[in-house]
């Protein structure tokens, strides 16, 4: 081969590498495929098909696998139940229909002994640290009925109460002396010391807790829609998006009425709404004349807690519903403080 022959062979070869780089470039540019790609030919040959039909043929078909859970875990009851219903011993819910027959024309003071009974008074009485201390039932209703006036009535110590001067023209006096009522409220006690559970500080007004209860329920039945204790659902302002769900309403839709025209709301949450207005309205009537102290212990202030507030309260509910009248807690537990201290 020749000089010229070799330098025609050299131009074409450069001729032919350039137009390779610049097939190069443009698929780069015109593609978005990554340039270290290598694509496969779609030609095969007869063995590689052949090899790659049996490989798909062999493949199986995912199966599902039930995978087992720990041996202690349990599905909640809840889980179980598609359809929750309420009440389903088909009890007549609301209000005692003796209540309604015999007590239409109660006194607040009536209401509020059907808590205070003989029973709640008698284990008051009887439930001392100190046995032979004298007392009496008639002598715990005064007592009690000095601490609910004292939440009527603000005095600066547990001394001014019993001031004769004409600033404050105390009768308590007449009722009660002061060094018996402190000897009372410091020996005031609800169960044997002797008999607690260690561990156990419940113990200490748990069988009044227990009396309570049995006469609330006796009473009244709830109806479906009631707020148990507080609510513990955050407070979201309006706009923010509301995750719901409920073990009893379906995810339908309501029509709601406000004032600035229909909306289209949450079943649900329709229902929510109408059953937490009920949650403050014991604790705001509880807060009002409260004769709680920093000076009391625990178990004392929950026992004329749960007696002279909680049990106050559901007294006048009843007095409300049965009498068809409206009174202000504060009228009533005065209504009920003329009765026990006369």
């Amino acid at each position: 081969m020749n000089s010229q022959e070799e330098r025609r062979l050299l131009h074409l070869f450069e001729t032919v590498e350039t137009e390779s780089e610049k097939s190069s470039i443009s698929e780069d540019i015109d593609s978005d495929a990554d340039p270290e790609y290598i694509v496969e030919s779609d030609v095969s040959c007869g063995e590689e098909s052949e090899s790659n039909n049996e490989e798909l043929d062999d493949r199986q078909q995912p199966v599902p696998v039930n995978v087992s859970i720990c041996d202690n875990w349990q599905v909640p009851d809840w889980l179980r139940l598609k359809n929750i219903t309420y009440n389903p011993d088909s009890e007549e819910v609301g209000i005692n229909p003796d209540l309604i027959e015999t007590m239409s024309s109660a006194r607040p003071y009536d209401f509020f002994c059907l808590f205070l009974d003989d029973e709640v008074v008698t284990l008051l009485r009887s439930s001392r640290i100190n046995s032979w201390v004298p007392t009496n039932p008639q002598e715990m209703r005064n007592f009690l009925g000095i601490i609910l006036w004292m939440g009527l009535v603000n005095m600066p110590s547990l001394a001014h109460y019993w001031r004769n001067t004409h600033l404050y023209n105390s009768k308590l006096t007449n009722l009660m002396s002061r060094n018996r009522f402190e000897f009372l409220l410091s020996m005031f006690h609800i169960s044997d010391n002797t008999k607690i559970t260690p561990g156990d500080r419940l113990h200490k007004i748990q069988s009044l807790i227990g009396l309570l209860l049995n006469r609330f329920n006796r009473y009244v039945i709830p109806e479906e829609f009631m707020c148990i204790d507080e609510s513990m659902v955050p407070f979201l302002e309006t706009g923010e998006d509301v995750l719901a769900i409920s073990t009893k309403h379906l995810d339908s839709m309501v029509n709601v009425t406000q004032r600035g025209g229909d909306k289209i709301k949450l079943q649900a949450i329709v229902e929510y709404n109408k059953g937490k207005s009920f949650i403050d309205v014991p604790d705001q009537m509880n807060s009002y004349n409260s004769f709680t102290r920093r000076s009391l212990k625990w178990y004392r202030k929950v026992t004329f807690d749960l007696l002279l507030n909680v049990a106050v309260v559901n007294a006048l509910s009843l007095y409300s519903k049965v009498t068809n009248s409206k009174m202000k807690i504060t009228e009533f537990r005065e209504s009920i403080v003329e009765d026990m201290l006369t």
